[in-house]
């Protein structure tokens, strides 16, 4: 009888065991080497900023001259100063004080380094007689060509600007790769053979 009732003691421990260790509380226990998730390389586009930035000073300049019949000169001034510190403005807006000197120093002397190129091809190509317009056809060759030399720069240099204007986004939460779950529960079995207190863990 007594052999009896320590068997079904055992059983009852055994069965309050295995029901701690299903239902015990659960708490994440990091690894010594858990690795952080790489941080994310993804990058947030925000050129579509500065394209409406750079068609707001192209419509500047059409409204100036052909509706307010502003003075030509003066509209191109007007569309220039936005052409030029429009880039930079929507970069600063972005946190990216990096990109707004590159945006400035790319506006500026792409279109002044391809005009030049473009005077002296003009110059070159010109011919050595007088001219109507200017003092003489080189003059003209070295006029024409820097205002075409311009006209392809700018462009060129807005599209350089739109495509490098983007910014990190911020790092994604760490990820452990080597966690794993324990528990730590107390149990207390009470028979009329066996008085026991004891704690079951899982690990």
């Amino acid at each position: 009888m007594r052999l009896r009732s320590r068997e079904s003691a055992l059983r009852v421990v055994l069965v309050a065991t295995l029901v701690a260790c299903v239902s015990a509380p659960v708490v994440p226990v990091a690894d010594d080497d858990t690795r952080a998730a790489p941080e994310s390389t993804a990058r947030n586009w925000y050129g579509w900023e500065i394209v409406a930035a750079d068609a707001t000073s192209g419509l500047a300049v059409a409204v100036a001259a052909g509706i307010l019949r502003v003075d030509i000169g003066e509209a191109i001034l007007i569309g220039g100063i936005g052409y030029l510190v429009g880039g930079p403005i929507v970069h600063l807006a972005n946190g990216e004080g990096g990109g707004a000197a590159r945006s400035l120093g790319l506006r500026l002397l792409l279109p002044v380094a391809v005009g030049a190129l473009g005077a002296g091809i003009g110059a070159l190509a010109a011919g050595d007689g007088r001219s109507v317009l200017c003092s003489s056809e080189r003059a003209c060759g070295a006029l024409f060509g820097g205002i075409i030399g311009v006209g392809i720069a700018i462009p060129i240099a807005m599209a350089i600007d739109w495509g490098n204007a983007s910014t990190s986004l911020p790092p994604s939460s760490p990820a452990s790769t080597g966690s794993h779950e324990a528990s730590l529960t107390p149990l207390v079995v009470v028979t009329p053979d066996i008085k026991a207190m004891m704690l079951v863990g899982r690990f």
